[in-house]
């Protein structure tokens, strides 16, 4: 798997908390015939594993893409249908990379056109480029407008 660095300066976790939560949840509504005790550990096992999330530093994600994305630009170009699909795919990927960011505006003085022709733009001169790296590229670009 390939890590990438969401937003420009910016790391993060590699396991959502809400995953935790929902261990924790489903480990304190569990009946045991042992007067609770299951329970009451399961509690404090997830007070240590709440704490230990509210100290802990921030990590890179690790995760996996799929789809024409993780083609290179000139794969996304190749056909309409593709292009298609890319454009899609440009505006998907565009989106989680607002979520992850702490400015979820970043191309917001655009539309998705302006976007996916800016995308075009760097796959025209790097056709080896993956399209997520050249959409990670306009995306960096337009989150620090004045570097």
């Amino acid at each position: 798997m390939r890590k990438f660095d969401l937003a420009p300066g910016r790391v993060h976790p590699t396991e959502p908390p809400a995953r935790a939560g929902e261990i924790c949840l489903g480990a304190s509504l569990r009946r045991t015939s042992q007067k609770g005790f299951r329970t009451g550990l399961a509690g404090a096992l997830c007070l240590a594993a709440a704490a230990g999330f509210i100290g802990t530093p921030a990590k890179a994600y690790d995760y996996m893409a799929l789809g024409v994305g993780t083609m290179p630009c000139k794969y996304w170009l190749s056909t309409t249908r593709l292009e298609g699909e890319g454009n899609s795919w440009i505006l998907g990927w565009w989106t989680g990379l607002n979520s992850r960011n702490d400015n979820h505006w970043v191309g917001s003085r655009t539309d998705g056109n302006g976007i996916i022709l800016a995308v075009k733009g760097v796959c025209q001169h790097q056709p080896d480029m993956l399209l997520m790296n050249a959409i990670d590229s306009v995306f960096k670009k337009m989150a620090s407008p004045n570097k």
